[in-house]
């Protein structure tokens, strides 16, 4: 569809998610946790002062994973790594080189005449 070209999904938030959000200066300089989703796109989150907010979705960016999801992920990966699964076999398929069929013709005010 033409209308939603440049539209991007946001990522997912649930409760006790860590994030970000846009202050009114336009930065993105604090953080919070969130603590529930009101409607589809809006949900209350709580600043580190304390302070108890209702922030749209587009207002708030999720936080990094914590260590113990990046250390599962990093295992997990180094696993796929070390065991490929036999049932994707892997195909390598052969680039010939090509020469350029365009015969270049250099230009006549460079050439010498004699």
């Amino acid at each position: 569809m033409y209308y939603d070209r440049g539209t991007q999904s946001l990522p997912e938030l649930h409760g006790g998610d860590q994030v970000r959000f846009k202050d009114k200066p336009n930065t993105w300089a604090q953080k919070a946790t969130v603590l529930s989703e009101i409607q589809a796109r809006s949900f209350t989150i709580q600043t580190e002062d304390g302070v108890v907010l209702r922030r749209n979705h587009r207002d708030l960016l999720k936080g990094p994973a914590t260590a113990e999801q990046r250390t599962d992920a990093a295992e997990q990966h180094q696993h796929t790594l070390e065991n490929p699964s036999p049932e994707a076999p892997v195909q390598i398929q052969e680039q010939t080189l090509r020469k350029s069929s365009r015969n270049v013709k250099p230009p006549e005010r460079l050439i010498e005449q004699i």
